[in-house]
């Protein structure tokens, strides 16, 4: 329970990095990004470079190679592309509210499951449906916020939010459904590094970052890379069914209570029941199916 708790805390941490940045620091957010992804990349390489020499021994296809391949891009363009939704989505309606769009995301694989890979959720998982759909309608409602200012630019910029990270997290159980699980860090470091090839690009056109920036970058990217080593050791010890629903639902909870009262975000009570009914819809919706 250890290493899930720590799991959340930084699931929960790169959210938060985020909106710190944009309210209390006058470093530039987007070169943060790319150097989130370029650190991260680097963090990475070291395992996978060393991974590499024991797969020979390991009978895996040319196709299960591939697909680590070409799923972890795909993971690494949204990666990519849903950072500047994201760092706007922060600013705009607050770390709270954009954890629990980028946890309810998990809606696109699970929709896509039904059609593509013929699973079957349960009447709970249902249910987590019905309540993920009014948490986002809550939520993403009027509120007496002074700050927040509802338009259709904001609409856009959640609804590609919850786009990417619904495909990045298909793109997760697209490799769990056709790779092996040994080429996990072939596929997370295919996530990175194409992630970190189009940041390289940015850093080049946007100019030399400042030292402030590196530290911040390096500091989020280190956190990318500890929230997925915590969640891989925390499946180790327990199944899915409570990694996940635990991961998701403490990540939403703890980013909102912290982005409250240590960020001073100031969130509606329409929003607060809400983000308590996104919690509620995560556990149904990663409730274990009866076999």
């Amino acid at each position: 329970m250890f290493y899930l708790a720590l799991n959340v805390v930084f699931g929960s941490a790169f959210m938060l990095i985020l909106k710190w940045v944009q309210s209390h620091s006058r470093a530039d957010i987007l070169t943060i990004g790319a150097i989130n992804y370029i650190a991260a990349c680097a963090w990475i390489t070291p395992e996978v470079l060393g991974k590499w020499w024991t797969l020979a021994d390991i009978p895996i296809s040319g196709f299960e190679m591939l697909s680590a391949w070409l799923w972890g891009g795909v993971l690494g363009t949204c990666y990519f592309l849903a950072f500047f939704f994201v760092t706007r989505a922060v600013r705009h309606v607050g770390a709270s509210r954009t954890s629990v769009v980028g946890a309810l995301s998990i809606l696109v694989p699970i929709v896509c499951g039904v059609w593509i890979w013929s699973e079957r959720p349960s009447s709970w998982q249902w249910l987590g449906v019905a309540l993920a759909i009014l948490s986002l309608i809550l939520i993403s409602g009027r509120g007496q916020e002074a700050h927040f200012r509802w338009s259709w630019s904001t609409v856009g910029t959640l609804v590609a939010f919850f786009l990417l990270a619904g495909v990045a997290r298909l793109a997760q159980q697209g490799f769990r459904f056709s790779s092996h699980v040994e080429l996990r860090s072939v596929f997370l470091w295919a996530t990175f590094a194409c992630a970190s090839i189009p940041s390289f690009l940015m850093l080049m056109w946007r100019g030399r970052p400042r030292k402030r920036e590196w530290v911040i970058g390096v500091g989020l990217g280190t956190v990318n890379i500890l929230q997925t080593y915590f969640m891989l050791v925390s499946l180790r010890y327990f199944q899915g069914y409570v990694v996940f629903p635990v991961s998701s639902a403490g990540g939403v909870v703890l980013t909102a209570l912290v982005a409250i009262l240590l960020l001073g975000e100031n969130v509606h009570r329409r929003a607060l029941g809400g983000i308590v009914l996104a919690a509620a819809s995560l556990v149904l919706l990663n409730w274990p199916t009866p076999d």
